[in-house]
């Protein structure tokens, strides 16, 4: 009964005032804890557009003033994931934010906004995995309990990270914000490994051998670090994971430079995430002895007798 004249007097306020985030806390506990039963989408322009202007991103040399007072990232990233499902057109709408923001992720748009741009990636990833975690928990919550038609679907869990994910690799070469970035890869490749991990693969092998940008080495070890559970584990929609394993043990030993303490470091909490998972056996024989393996599974058997000789070089 009440909603509606909340937001009403919400949209009414265009001056920032104090009271305003409280508004907004408001909002987003009620969106989270009655998921499905609130109809946003007669709002969702209005949201959006108050979202975009809280970012107080800067428009060509002039910067808003200090004064503006943002909303809090992970109240509004709550707020969004709440408003998903059933067809709402609130995946779009965020698509079409990130379309708008996008340009000042990239590294060289510095500026106290970063922070929360790269903040709302990785809130907005964790407040995704939450919610799904709460939808498929055996033991349900009482007081999160969507209607059955509303819940997140396979191809909502896809839509979402192909929308964010252009955006979080874009931030995780910006050195002042690199961990809320690897946050965020991590929450998006448990939803999605298989859009998530081949291409930061890719770029970490084609950035071996860079002399001229060694801060990307360092950025996708971290972020590939944080993966490392995603990387090793088979499941049926992403297989091809463990063959990236013995490469990917072999592409970073060259990270070891005692010239560069902090590529070293990386490289060792990336080594020990890895090494703490699998076991160092040589398994090639296996290959002869099941007849029930699948082609990936045998591509890593096979590989597997190269473990010794890695682990010799390391």
């Amino acid at each position: 009964l009440w909603l509606p004249e909340f937001l009403s007097i919400w949209e009414t306020v265009c001056n920032n005032p104090d009271w305003e985030q409280n508004m907004i806390n408001i909002f987003s506990f009620v969106a989270w804890c009655n998921i499905g039963y609130i109809d946003w989408e007669p709002w969702m322009p209005k949201i959006f557009t108050r979202i975009l202007k809280s970012f107080s991103l800067p428009v060509a040399n002039v910067h808003v003033s200090s004064r503006v007072q943002n909303y809090s990232i992970s109240i509004t990233a709550t707020w969004i994931v709440a408003m998903m499902g059933n067809g709402s057109s609130c995946l779009q709408y965020l698509t079409d934010l990130f379309t708008a923001i996008k340009s000042f992720y990239h590294p060289s748009n510095t500026g106290e906004f970063q922070q929360d741009l790269v903040s709302f990636l990785s809130k907005l990833s964790q407040a995704f995995v939450d919610r799904l975690h709460l939808e498929r928990k055996a033991d349900s919550v009482w007081h999160f309990n969507p209607p059955e038609h509303y819940r997140l679907t396979e191809n909502d869990i896809t839509n979402f990270v192909n929308c964010v994910k252009e955006c979080v690799f874009i931030s995780i070469f910006n050195k002042a914000h690199l961990e809320e970035a690897a946050k965020a890869c991590q929450f998006l490749s448990m939803l999605r490994p298989e859009l998530i991990v081949p291409p930061l693969v890719d770029l970490l092998f084609s950035s071996v051998n860079s002399m001229t940008e060694p801060h990307r080495f360092t950025s996708l070890v971290t972020c590939l670090a944080d993966m490392a559970r995603q990387i090793v584990r088979q499941t049926p929609d992403f297989s091809q994971g463990q063959t990236y394993v013995l490469p990917l043990l072999m592409a970073v030993l060259p990270g070891i430079d005692s010239n560069d303490f902090k590529k070293t470091a990386v490289t060792f909490q990336f080594l020990n995430a890895i090494l703490m998972l699998v076991t160092c056996v040589d398994c090639s024989s296996a290959i002869h002895t099941r007849n029930d393996l699948t082609e990936v599974q045998k591509s890593f058997l096979f590989n597997s007798n190269k473990f010794i000789s890695n682990t010799i070089i390391f």
